[in-house]
Formats: structure tokens, C-alpha cells, sequence
């Protein structure tokens, strides 16, 4: 995306210490908010904070006993943090996750936690932020039991190479699974989704991590974004290729020399050649996709590496069917652009093609559990569409 515009990160980290300043005030009235809510009659009690890339809160949980009592025994309560969000858009970006999370505890067997309770700020304690309360889910974070061990914080984000391929093989089969899953759900516009009159439709504009961080990060206005749902997927792009050269015209420290400028101008160029050629899915069937399902935003039994829970679907909407069907950029754990900042393809190619054959293999295992192939259309195929998205853009299969 480029670099962060720093008087406007200076001032996002100011917003945030005060937010989290607030919130460590407001302990006790958040735990009896929760109580009432939960109708605990104050038999909650703070247990410990939590807090993500984007959310914080409290884990607040009531004694058990003989298991008479209805509900769950431990929730939490989550905020949007004020300076790592944009902060006019923090009730749609809760709303949006409450209802994606209710549509697939409905329709697939992910592992989701269940809301309890969401509002806006006016409803909220102390008038904090928008809020959910939902189930707390216990695991480990799968980030963690996948890298590698390492002696400070500054050495980079790797695989653990000494962990066992069938461990490996568990967590892509769960995860890929996961994708099988979504590739099913189809709808007709791109966009948030909502329950309109018993029906599940699009009817909001998609609202994306990249949006999130143009505005929050770089002083991108935010009315030049998207205010509606698309019908098609060239739509979408052309509109998301204008973003981009709003971004290049607006934010004031984008490129740091006339060659980085150069290449920025460039790249935005080929991205508007490129649209027209690889619109893969420009129909009117769109699947569920989110920017931020990864080991992050996952729990897992340390033991079996069973994942728990999934967790963080803010940024999830209906989207076009060839961002599912990418090889996820995560099975290194840390991004290509890493590599590529360390001048290091050879090395990133040498350790993620074979994790990425993996992958393809684990998906096509669980295709030919889950999808009855010999009744199903083979379009639907997420392995087979992996493959060509790799051929199509290495020239081989790797």
C-alpha cells in the first residue's frame, strides 16, 4: 500500500492510549453491564483483557457449579480500538461482523463464537464504543503453535520446520475446509451481508481491510471509497483501480524518490490492463471471503492442532470468487511482500511451494469428502481453480 502518513499514525497511537486509558477506568461498569446483560444477577467477575490488531475487551465469567445454570459460563466483551480503526465507521464495521457471523453459524460448521449482545456506542458503557459480547472460545492462537521459536521479537515470522507434516496436514485440511465451505455460498452482489425480512442478501457496501487502512493510515478521503454493493466483479475492480489513484494523488508522503513514484504510476497502469483479462468470475455468483482469515485469528487445541475457533470477521463480505480461490498468502506465516522486502525470492519460493502443494492436496481430500463431485459441478472445485490461478500466473505448475 506504501507508507503510513506519519503525523496521522502519530495521532491514531494518541487516540488509542486514551481509548485504552478509558477502558481501564471503566472495568467495573463494563463487568456490570455484562452482568445485566447476562442476566448473572453479579455473579461475573473480571477474569483478564484481551486485545487484536483492531479489538480489546474484557473476558468477564461466572462460577460453575452443578451445571443447573443456562448460558454460557465465560464471555467477552470487545470494542473496536479508536486509532487502530476508523472511528466513524466503528458501528458498521461491528455490525457487519455480527451479521456474517450469524449467517455462517447458520449455514456451515466453522467453529464461530456465538454474539450474545451487540449495540452501538450510545448503548455501550460510559459511551466507549460500539460492542459485541459474545462466547468466549478457549485455544491457543494457531500463530503461535505453528512458528518458529525464536530469541527476540525481531527475528522473522517463519514455519517451524521441525513440526510434524501431518500436523501441517491437520491445519490446512481444517482451514481448507473452511474454504470448501465458503466457496458454496453464493450471492448476487458483491458487498456486506444482512438479513433483510427472514432472507439473506447483500445489501451494504463492501467494507475491506484495504479501505480500513487507506483511511485510518494514510489520510485517504473517505468519500472517495465505495458507498454501495457491486453487480459485477469488473466493477468492483475498475472502482477499486480508481481508489488506488486517489491514493497515489492524495496522500503526501506515498513515495520517497522519483523512481519509487515511477513504479507506483506504472503498476497502477497494468492493474487497469489487467482487469479486462483476468475477471475470471464477472458473472453474477459471488462467494464469502475475508482479508483477515489466517493462524492470527485462529484458536487450536495445542495437543491435536484442532482449531476452535475462528475468530475476527470484520472484514468479510461477498466478494469475487478469485480472492477465495488464491493460494492463501499465510503458509509461511509471514507474507510474500516479506520475503520480497528481505530480496529473498529464491528462499520464499524453495519453503512455500511445497507447503502450497500441500494445501492443493488437503483441499482436494476434503472435496472429495464434502461435495459429492460426481453430482456436483466442477467449477466449484476450489483445488482446481488454486491450480489454474498458479498456472495462469507462473506459466507451470509447480
Amino acid at each position: 500500500m506504501g507508507y503510513y502518513d506519519e503525523i496521522i499514525h502519530a495521532k491514531n497511537d494518541d487516540e488509542r492510549r486514551q481509548f485504552i486509558s478509558k477502558l481501564q477506568e471503566a472495568r467495573d461498569d463494563i463487568v456490570a453491564f455484562v452482568n445485566t446483560c447476562m442476566k448473572w444477577e453479579g455473579t461475573g467477575q473480571y477474569r483478564r483483557w484481551l486485545k487484536g490488531s483492531f479489538n480489546i475487551g474484557y473476558v468477564v465469567a461466572r462460577p460453575e457449579t452443578d451445571g443447573q445454570e443456562k448460558g454460557p459460563h465465560s464471555v467477552f466483551i470487545r470494542f473496536p480500538i479508536p486509532g487502530r480503526t476508523y472511528t466513524p465507521w466503528s458501528f458498521e464495521k461491528v455490525e457487519n461482523e455480527v451479521m456474517i457471523v450469524d449467517y455462517l453459524r447458520e449455514h456451515t460448521t466453522i467453529p464461530l463464537p456465538r454474539v450474545y449482545f451487540w449495540g452501538p456506542i450510545e448503548d455501550s458503557p460510559w459511551q466507549l464504543a460500539p460492542f459485541m459480547i459474545m462466547e468466549f472460545m478457549e485455544g491457543e492462537c494457531l500463530d503461535n503453535l505453528l512458528k518458529k521459536p525464536t530469541k527476540s521479537d525481531d527475528e522473522p515470522l517463519i514455519l517451524n520446520p521441525d513440526i510434524e507434516e501431518n500436523k501441517i496436514g491437520i491445519v490446512y485440511r481444517q482451514v481448507a475446509d473452511c474454504m470448501v465451505q465458503l466457496s458454496q455460498l453464493r450471492f448476487s452482489r458483491i458487498g456486506a451481508i444482512f438479513k433483510d425480512q427472514g432472507y439473506w442478501a447483500v445489501t451494504g457496501r463492501p467494507m475491506t481491510y484495504d479501505m480500513k487502512e487507506l483511511v485510518a493510515e494514510t489520510g485517504f478521503p473517505a468519500e472517495k471509497l465505495t458507498s454501495c454493493s457491486f453487480a459485477r466483479s469488473s466493477e468492483f475492480f475498475r472502482h477499486r483501480g480508481a481508489e488506488l489513484w486517489s491514493h497515489l494523488d492524495t496522500q503526501q508522503n506515498i513515495c520517497e524518490t522519483e523512481e519509487d513514484a515511477r513504479q507506483r504510476f506504472i503498476a497502477r497502469h497494468r492493474l487497469a490492463e489487467l482487469i479486462p483479462k483476468h475477471c475470471i468470475d464477472n458473472d453474477t455468483s459471488f462467494t464469502i471471503f475475508g482479508d483477515d482469515m489466517c493462524p492470527f485469528n485462529m484458536l487450536a487445541d495445542p495437543e491435536t492442532f484442532q482449531i476452535t475457533a475462528v475468530l475476527d470477521f470484520e472484514f468479510t463480505n461477498a466478494m469475487p470468487a478469485q480472492y477465495l480461490y488464491d493460494i492463501p498468502s499465510w503458509l509461511l506465516l509471514a507474507s510474500p511482500h516479506c520475503w520480497l522486502e528481505r530480496d529473498d525470492k529464491s528462499g520464499f519460493e524453495e519453503l512455500f511451494i511445497p507447503q502450497m502443494e500441500l494445501f492443493i492436496q488437503e483441499t482436494e481430500k476434503v472435496e472429495s469428502e464434502l461435495l459429492q463431485l460426481s453430482q456436483g459441478d466442477s467449477q466449484l472445485r476450489v483445488s482446481a481453480q488454486m491450480l489454474l490461478t498458479v498456472i495462469l500466473f507462473s506459466g507451470k505448475r509447480w
